[in-house]
């Protein structure tokens, strides 16, 4: 019986120590996993920061780009309202000019030069007048 107890006693005795053991891998487990987890969150973390950097700075330069853009527009709304008067001065200036169709058409084409020298041309190229 005394053999029997013995090896009894020695069966619970390992059977504790591979419970332990299983339990020790077992902890060891998921610590290794918390910490790839941990890892891999700030490894994300990190990609996203660089991210939402990066498209706060094409943020900031598209909106400078559309600044520049609404000032040009009011730069060559203001142009064309000039032109449009200086045209309507030009128009103005034929119809109650001189009477003859070739005394016409003369001063069209100085006021078209005229108005062509004062704005410039759009190709930039000379008049063909």
């Amino acid at each position: 019986m005394f053999a029997a107890g013995y090896l009894f006693g020695i069966n619970e005795y390992l059977s504790s120590i591979f419970v332990l053991l299983g339990v020790s891998v077992l902890y060891f487990g998921v610590r290794r996993e918390r910490e790839k987890v941990a890892e891999d969150s700030r490894t994300r973390t990190e990609e996203l920061s660089s991210q939402i950097s990066q498209l706060l700075t094409e943020n900031e330069i598209l909106e400078r780009e559309v600044r520049r853009l609404s000032q040009e527009k009011k730069t060559l709304l203001s142009q064309m309202e000039l032109m449009k008067e200086r045209l309507s001065r030009i128009q103005g200036e034929v119809v109650s000019g001189p009477e003859s169709e070739k005394e016409k058409i003369k001063t069209i084409l100085e006021k078209a030069r005229e108005f062509e020298f004062e704005f410039g041309s759009e190709s930039g190229s000379e008049s063909e007048f």
